[in-house]
């Protein structure tokens, strides 16, 4: 499994999400919000089809949270892009980097 984090910034509270499953069989995805407290945490899952992609926003809460980690298997591509508003279209310039958990 590969666990990957993204950390808000205060330029951005909104980010878009986009996954890939590359594999031959059926992949479940999570994301969960990072909190000040480990008590807080929030998790939603995503399953994923053989050869399907999926696209969602998050979007900070409160100051209270510190990012969000994704996790998932082997054989799924994962980009995050910032968005500066619910309007705007990301490009690849606004791809973020996405450290380890």
């Amino acid at each position: 499994m590969k666990r990957l984090r993204y950390n808000w910034d205060d330029e951005s509270w909104l980010i878009h999400v986009e996954i890939k499953n590359n594999n031959k069989a059926d992949v479940l995805v999570s994301y969960f919000r990072i909190m000040d407290s480990p008590d807080d945490k929030e998790e939603e899952d995503a399953c994923i089809k053989s050869g399907e992609s999926r696209r969602f926003l998050v979007s900070r809460k409160s100051n209270k949270e510190k990012g969000i980690g994704i996790v998932f298997e082997e054989g799924v591509n994962v980009t995050v892009f910032k968005l500066l508003d619910r309007a705007y279209l990301p490009t690849s310039a606004d791809i973020c980097k996405l450290g380890e958990l």
